[in-house]
């Protein structure tokens, strides 16, 4: 059988050649010219805030670097259907039209693309694969400038929510300093105390005290307040001078050809097709090829085993 199989082999050695090496090229070319994916990508300074708002997030509280914080951050907010719909609908026009299946089809794509890498302590870099780098270009100043508007968003909303607890607590702590203050007032006008008897009187001390602490409470919390609404003031600021982009977004220069080029690995894979597919050919043929080669043929033909064999004699 392997003389056969090599016969066959022989016979057809041109175009099994052709098509071994012809077809492999032919898909390699064409995903090259269309199908080649571009790295569009930006550098991004992190910093660690100087100073940090009262009520905002302890986000830079921890051992991590400025850059570790920020593109886990970014990473986690592109993961959300909220960030990621902003992003889409700032690159693709009329996208909330879209169906559901189609709006969760270019989240998948965006997420698949999209990467974001520490580069030391400060820098960080952000990167976006697809085949068409303009578009690219659009997608990574999307996300950044989203991603500047959602930090601020959650670091306000943070700030907000807690200003609203605090003024509550406030209002609540005034109407309660304010009864403990007519409390002390009632008492001396009822007992007809002045202010040196009124000293003496432990009732009128206890009144007295109570109204202390009260007021205590009322000015501790008003601080809190005066600071939450500063720190609403402050977020603004402080984000800005945290994050700014370093290097615009761009085409990531890289070899024309490399081990990541799509064309070599389709290249490869439609290689080791057309050997299979030519493989399964010779073995098929030399199967089907009634043509006997050897003593072994003759023997398999016959069912005898041949005796012996005459060389070929030329026309001499």
């Amino acid at each position: 059988m392997v003389y056969r199989a090599a016969d066959v082999v022989f016979q057809y050695l041109k175009p099994l050649i052709a098509l071994l090496v012809v077809i492999p090229l032919a898909v390699g070319g064409f995903a090259f010219a269309f199908g080649r994916a571009q790295v569009v990508s930006a550098r991004v300074w992190a910093d660690r805030p100087v100073f940090t708002p009262d009520f905002t997030s302890d986000l830079y509280s921890n051992t991590d670097s400025p850059a570790q914080i920020e593109s886990a951050l970014m990473l986690e907010l592109i993961g959300t259907d909220s960030f990621a719909t902003g992003v889409e609908k700032a690159v693709q026009p009329g996208f909330e039209t879209w169906s559901t299946s189609a709006q969760d089809q270019a989240f998948t794509a965006l997420r698949a693309a999209f990467s974001v890498a520490p580069q030391g302590e400060h820098l960080f870099v952000i990167s976006y694969t697809c085949t068409q780098p303009a578009y690219g270009v659009r997608v990574l100043q999307a996300i950044i400038r989203n991603y500047g508007a959602a930090v601020m968003a959650i670091e306000s909303s943070q700030v907000g929510a807690a200003a609203g607890t605090l003024q509550a607590s406030l209002d609540a702590a005034q109407q309660a300093m304010n009864r403990a203050v007519s409390a002390v007032q009632s008492y001396q006008a009822q007992q007809h105390l002045s202010d040196q008897d009124a000293r003496r009187d432990p009732n009128y001390s206890t009144l007295l005290g109570q109204a202390r602490s009260q007021t205590d409470n009322y000015l501790k919390l008003l601080a809190q307040v005066d600071a939450a609404q500063a720190s609403q003031q402050a977020v603004i600021s402080v984000q800005a001078a945290m994050f700014h982009v370093v290097d615009p977004p761009a085409v990531a220069p890289e070899a024309l050809i490399s081990s990541r080029t799509p064309g070599l690995k389709q290249a490869g894979v439609a290689l080791g097709v057309v050997a299979a597919v030519e493989a399964l050919l010779v073995y098929f043929v030399a199967r089907r090829d009634p043509t006997i080669r050897s003593g072994e043929d003759i023997r398999r033909a016959l069912g005898l085993k041949p005796l012996g064999s005459v060389p070929l004699l030329g026309s001499k």
